[in-house]
C-alpha cells in the first residue's frame, strides 16, 4: 500500500505581493486531495501587462485534478486573497468557505465576473470545523487591515498545519478581532507540524504599530486642517475609515463617502454588524448643500487608481458636485504599494498644483501596517514552536529573510516560491515535482495567457508603435490610389515623409511581384512585411507591429 504523504504548493503570493493561492495536499502521490487557499489577483502595470485589468495564477494544474479538489477556503476579504474567486469556481464545482464579511466581498467578485453564488458558505470560528475530504479547517480570528481576518489550523491524519494569512499582533485593532495570545497557545499546545506564515514585512525591524495607535494624531491633524478635508485609503479598512470618521466628528465636520467600492464595503460592514454606523455621514447630495470647511471626504483611489475619486478631484473640476480648492487638505493614510508611485506622483502633483496641501504616510503619523514585522515574526514563532516555517505571501528577498528569522531562532525553515511542492512531514523541496506556475490576465471578457502573443503584440505596439497598411485592387490591379498607411505611437512629424516613401516601396514592391505571388494573399502579406519592417527601422529606428489588409 503507498503512504499518504502531506505536500504544499504556493501558485502565487509566494514571490510577489499579491497574487496569493496555495494548495494542499494529503494522500497517496498522484491521488492527493487537495484544499485551496484563497484565489487572489495581482494589479497589472503598463510595463508589463498593458491594458489588462487583472492578473491571476494560472491553476490549469488543479483543474487538470479537479475531481480531487475539496474546497476552497478564503482567509479574509483583500482582492489579493478572493479577487480571482470566480474564474476558479467557475472551473472547479466545489464548495468556498470564508467569514460573511468575506463571503459578501466574494459575491461581489460573483456578481460582477459571474459565478454561482449557491457554492458560498459562511463559516463560524474556532473551535467550529469544516470538515473538507481528510483535512479539518478551522477559523482563528486573527487582526489584519481588514475585519474577521482569519489564520486556519489545519488538521490532516498526520498532524496540525497552520496557515496565517496576513496578519499583525494588534491587541487593539479598533475594529475587528484583537491578537489573542492565549487562544493561539491553546491551539498550539498540540505539535505543529508546519507554520505557513505572512513575509511581507520581513525586511522591516522591530515592532508593528497597533491601529489604534495613530487615532490621536488623526484626531489632531483633521482639527488643524482648513477648508474641505479629503481622506483617502484603502476601501477595505474599515478600522481606518472608522477613525478618519471619528476625527471628523470630534471637530464637527460632516463625513462624506466618494467612490463605489467605499461605499459598497461600509455598507456591507454595517450589514453584518462590524460597524454599528458611520459617525456625521451625510449623502454626496446633502455635502454639497454644506460648507466646504464643514466636509471630510473619505475618498477611494489612494494607490493612484486613474478613474477613482481621488483622482477625478485632484482634476480640479467638479466630480459628484464636489471640487477641490485652493487651501483643501488631502490626506493619504495607506502605504503606496511598490509599482504605483509613479500613478500616485501624477495625482499628487495636479493637487499640489491646485494649491491643494498633500499629507502623506512617509511621517508614519497617520498609517501603521497591517502586516507583522521582524519582531512580530519571531514572537509567533516561538508562540507556535513548529517543526516547520515555511515563508509565503512576499517577493523572494521577503520570503529569503523570514527564513533565516526563522533559522536564526533554532527553526527549520524552506524557502519555497511558486511553484516549489514541498513535502510537509519531511521538511523538505520535492525539486521532482516543481511546477512551472504561469499567469493568466483578465483582459476584458477574455482569460489570456501573461505570455500570449495578445500581450507580447500590446507590449510592442506600446513600445514600438504601430503601422497599418490598407490595400485595394483597382479591376484586378493595385495601384497608389488603393494604397492607405496610418500610423500609431510614432513620430507625426515625420509621418507624411513616411507614409509616401513607404507606399512608394509597396506600389514598387507589388509592381515586381509575378502573378502568382499577388494572387497567394499569405505569401504577398510577408513580402510586403519584411520590406516594412526594413523601412521602419531605416527610417524611425524601430520595430513597430505591422498588420496588412488585403481586398
Amino acid at each position: 500500500m503507498t503512504k499518504s504523504r502531506l505536500i504544499y504548493l504556493p501558485f502565487g503570493g509566494a514571490g510577489e505581493i499579491g497574487m496569493n493561492m496555495y494548495v494542499y495536499g494529503y494522500g497517496p502521490r498522484g491521488r492527493e486531495q487537495f484544499i485551496v487557499v484563497d484565489a487572489g489577483v495581482l494589479f497589472p502595470d503598463m510595463e508589463t501587462a498593458p491594458g489588462v485589468d487583472l492578473i491571476i495564477p494560472d491553476f490549469s494544474w488543479l483543474v487538470e485534478r479537479k475531481s480531487q479538489v475539496e474546497a476552497i477556503f478564503i482567509t479574509h476579504g483583500h482582492l489579493d486573497h478572493l479577487g480571482a474567486i470566480s474564474f476558479l469556481t467557475g472551473e472547479l464545482d466545489v464548495p468556498v468557505y470564508a467569514r460573511e464579511f468575506s463571503r459578501q466581498i466574494a459575491l461581489d467578485r460573483i456578481e460582477e465576473y459571474g459565478g454561482n453564488q449557491s457554492w458560498f458558505h459562511t463559516v463560524d470560528i474556532y473551535p467550529d470545523k469544516i470538515t473538507a475530504g481528510p483535512f479539518e479547517v478551522s477559523y482563528v480570528p486573527i487582526s489584519h487591515s481588514i475585519p474577521e481576518s482569519s489564520s486556519l489550523l489545519i488538521d490532516t491524519p498526520d498532524g496540525r498545519i497552520i496557515h496565517t494569512g496576513d496578519f499583525k499582533l494588534d491587541h487593539e485593532p479598533v475594529i475587528g478581532e484583537p491578537f489573542e495570545e492565549e487562544l493561539w497557545e491553546e491551539i498550539c499546545s498540540v505539535k505543529i507540524l508546519a507554520l505557513i506564515c505572512d513575509s511581507t514585512n520581513a525586511l522591516t525591524p522591530g515592532k508593528g504599530r497597533s491601529e489604534a495607535s495613530i487615532g490621536t494624531n488623526l484626531d489632531q491633524l483633521i482639527r488643524e486642517c482648513e477648508g474641505m478635508v479629503i481622506a483617502t485609503t484603502f476601501a477595505s479598512h474599515i478600522a481606518r475609515i472608522y477613525q478618519i470618521a471619528h476625527a471628523a466628528e470630534l471637530c464637527g465636520r460632516n463625513v462624506v463617502l466618494l467612490g463605489r467600492a467605499m461605499n459598497r464595503l461600509v455598507s456591507h460592514a454595517i450589514d453584518v454588524g462590524i460597524l454599528e454606523d458611520l459617525p456625521n455621514q451625510v449623502s454626496i447630495e446633502q455635502a454639497r448643500n454644506l460648507p466646504r470647511n464643514s466636509l471630510l471626504v473619505l475618498a477611494t483611489g489612494s494607490q493612484g487608481e486613474g478613474r477613482a475619486a481621488t483622482a477625478q478631484l485632484s482634476t480640479g473640476g467638479s466630480f459628484k458636485g464636489l471640487r477641490v480648492k485652493q487651501g483643501d487638505t488631502v490626506i493619504y493614510s495607506s502605504k503606496t504599494i511598490p509599482g504605483n508611485e509613479v500613478a500616485i506622483g501624477k495625482i499628487q502633483n495636479r493637487f499640489a498644483e491646485l494649491g491643494v496641501n498633500i499629507i502623506d504616510e512617509s511621517s508614519g503619523l497617520y498609517h501603521v501596517s497591517g502586516h507583522p514585522n521582524k519582531t512580530d515574526l519571531e514572537k509567533l514563532h516561538k508562540l507556535v514552536v513548529p517543526n516547520l516555517v515555511i515563508p509565503m505571501h512576499g517577493e523572494y528577498r521577503h520570503l529569503k529573510m523570514h527564513a533565516e528569522i526563522a533559522i536564526n531562532a533554532g527553526f527549520n525553515a524552506i524557502v519555497a516560491p511558486n511553484g516549489s511542492m514541498v513535502d510537509v512531514l519531511g521538511g523538505k523541496l520535492l525539486d521532482s515535482e516543481n511546477e512551472q506556475i504561469g499567469r493568466l490576465c483578465i483582459d476584458g471578457n477574455d482569460l489570456v495567457g501573461f505570455k500570449s502573443d495578445t500581450i507580447r503584440e500590446r507590449l510592442r505596439m506600446a513600445h514600438n508603435g504601430l503601422v497599418s497598411i490598407f490595400l485595394s485592387r483597382k479591376s484586378g490591379r493595385f495601384n497608389r490610389e488603393g494604397i492607405i498607411v496610418q500610423c500609431s505611437g510614432l513620430s507625426s512629424d515625420a509621418f507624411e515623409e513616411f507614409q509616401k516613401e513607404l507606399s512608394s516601396m509597396i506600389l514598387t514592391k507589388l509592381n515586381q511581384l509575378t502573378k502568382q505571388q499577388l494572387a497567394h494573399e499569405s505569401t504577398l502579406k510577408d513580402i510586403l512585411d519584411k520590406a516594412t519592417r526594413k523601412l521602419c527601422l531605416d527610417f524611425y529606428n524601430k520595430k513597430p507591429v505591422i498588420q496588412i489588409a488585403i481586398r
